[in-house]
C-alpha cells in the first residue's frame, strides 16, 4: 500500500517551490505593468477596477499594477486606414501560372463598389483624416463607444458602396477627391448623430483598380478609336492630295488659257498688222495710180493748149511721136472733138 502521510509534506514543499518560482515572474509582471508609455500621438484612458479614473497625454506615466489599465488612443489629426490591400509582389521565382492566379486575386482584392454604369471597382486603400475629441468627449468615447474602430469601417464602407452609385465609371479618376470627401462628410455626420468624439477632417481614395472586362473594353474603345483616327488622317491627306491636284490642274488650265489668250492676240495683232500694211500698200499704189493718171491727163492737157497756141508745132509733134496712124479724135476744153486737121495735107518743106 501507497504510503499517505508523506503527501501532505510534498504537496506543501511543491506550493512552496512554486510560489518562489512565481514571484519573480509576478515581480517583473508588477514592475512591467506599473507604467505605460504615450508616444506624441497618444493618449490613455486609465480605468481602475472598471472604473475611469484620468486620462494620460503623450510621454511615461506611472499606474498601479494589476489594477489599473491603460487604454491608448490617437492623439491630434491622424490617418485612419479604412482599407489597406498591400501591393501584390512577385516573389523571386514564379511560374507563369502562379502570376497569372496571384494577379486575378490581387485583382478583386479589396473592397467591391459598383458605379450608375454597374462597373466594378476594386478599392485597395482608403483612408481618413479623422481627430479623437479629448476630455468628456474622449472619456463617453471609451465608456460607450470603445469599439469606435469597427463603426468606422462599417459606415465608410457603406457610404463608399453609396456615393460610388453615383458616378460614372469614367468619371471616377477626375472625381476621385471628391469621392473621398463626400464619404468623409457622411461617415462624419453619422458619427456626430451617434455621439462618438471622433472629428473627421477628409478622406482620401489613395489606391483601386478597374475589373479585366472594363479594361478590355477600354482598349478596345482605344484600338477602334486609333482606328477611326487612323482612318480619319487618311482621308485628310487623300482629300488635301486631291485638292493639290486640282489647283495644279486649274494652275495648268490658266496657264495654257493665258498662253492660248497670248496667241490668239498675238495672231490678231499679226493679222491686223497684215491687213494695214497691204490697205497702206493698196492705198500708195491707187495714190501713185492716181497721180500718175492726174499727171497723164494733166500732160495731154497741157499738150493741148500749147499745140492750140502754137498750130505750126503740130506737124512736128506728129512728127516726132508719129507711129504711122493718125488719132481720131482730140481734146480741147475737156471736150472730145473730131482730129480732121490730122488728115490735112502736109506743108512743103522748105526751099522744095
Amino acid at each position: 500500500m501507497t504510503d499517505l502521510s508523506n503527501i501532505g509534506t510534498v504537496f506543501k514543499k511543491a506550493k512552496k517551490i512554486a510560489i518562489r518560482g512565481l514571484l519573480p515572474i509576478l515581480a517583473v509582471a508588477a514592475v512591467y505593468d506599473s507604467f505605460t508609455v504615450n508616444d506624441s500621438q497618444e493618449q490613455s484612458v486609465v480605468t481602475r477596477m472598471g472604473n475611469i479614473n484620468r486620462i494620460l497625454g503623450a510621454g511615461p506615466h506611472p499606474k498601479i499594477p494589476f489594477f489599473e489599465q491603460a487604454d491608448k488612443y490617437l492623439a491630434g489629426t491622424t490617418t485612419f486606414p479604412v482599407i489597406d490591400i498591400p501591393i501584390s509582389v512577385a516573389p523571386d521565382s514564379e511560374t507563369p501560372e502562379a502570376k497569372t492566379a496571384r494577379l486575378a486575386q490581387y485583382e478583386t482584392a479589396g473592397l467591391a463598389i459598383y458605379t450608375t454604369d454597374e462597373q466594378p471597382i476594386y478599392v485597395k486603400k482608403f483612408t481618413l483624416q479623422i481627430r479623437i475629441k479629448e476630455g468628456e468627449d474622449l472619456v463617453r468615447l471609451h465608456a460607450k463607444n470603445r469599439n469606435w474602430r469597427e463603426q468606422i469601417l462599417s459606415i465608410s464602407e457603406q457610404a463608399l458602396k453609396a456615393v460610388s452609385g453615383q458616378q460614372h465609371t469614367a468619371d471616377v479618376p477626375q472625381n476621385r477627391d471628391k469621392i473621398a470627401n463626400d464619404v468623409a462628410a457622411h461617415v462624419g455626420d453619422v458619427l456626430r448623430k451617434r455621439g462618438i468624439g471622433i472629428e473627421v477632417l477628409g478622406g482620401q481614395l489613395n489606391n483601386y483598380n478597374y475589373s479585366a472586362k472594363y479594361l478590355a473594353q477600354i482598349e478596345d474603345a482605344a484600338k477602334a478609336k486609333a482606328e477611326q483616327v487612323k482612318a480619319k488622317t487618311v482621308a485628310d491627306t487623300e482629300a488635301e492630295n486631291k485638292r493639290g491636284l486640282i489647283t495644279k490642274a486649274e494652275g495648268l488650265a490658266d496657264a495654257l488659257k493665258q498662253n492660248a489668250d497670248a496667241e490668239a492676240h498675238s495672231i490678231r495683232v499679226k493679222q491686223d498688222a497684215e491687213a494695214y500694211a497691204i490697205t497702206q500698200k493698196g492705198n500708195a499704189e491707187a495714190a501713185v495710180l492716181r497721180a500718175n493718171k492726174a499727171a497723164e491727163a494733166q500732160g495731154i492737157t497741157d499738150i493741148g493748149k500749147a499745140l492750140r497756141a502754137n498750130p505750126s508745132i503740130i506737124p512736128y509733134t506728129y512728127a516726132a511721136g508719129w507711129k504711122g496712124s493718125y488719132p481720131t479724135y482730140y481734146v480741147e476744153g475737156g471736150a472730145q472733138r473730131p482730129a480732121q486737121m490730122f488728115n490735112m495735107p502736109l506743108p512743103p518743106a522748105p526751099g522744095g
